[in-house]
């Protein structure tokens, strides 16, 4: 992941940019080796010179966001092929 996040950072101090950038990607905690994804936000200022003025950004760790999202997948695709090969009927009665 490291090329294209350098580059999503590089855009944003290019001038004539919004100077904003947005990247999720995995990183790999030095301490234990886990791989964890994160994303990156925020938004720089240059002068008119195209020197930094200001960054302003955030981290934010979404791997339990990403586990979620692959389970769910995982739980749908199961359903739809349960659905796809089922072959009973489905009687609807009204007992009132």
């Amino acid at each position: 992941d490291r090329a294209w996040v350098k580059e999503a950072y590089a855009a944003a101090y290019r001038p004539g940019g919004d100077g904003g950038y947005e990247a999720e990607f995995r990183i790999r905690r030095a301490d234990t080796g886990e791989e964890r994804w994160v994303l990156a936000r925020g938004r720089v200022r240059l002068d008119a010179a195209g020197g930094l003025v200001s960054a302003t950004g955030i981290l934010l760790d979404t791997t339990a966001r990403r586990h979620a999202e692959r389970a769910l997948s995982e739980s749908e695709e199961r359903y739809h092929l349960a659905i796809a090969s089922f072959q009973g009927a489905v009687y609807e009665t009204d007992l009132r």
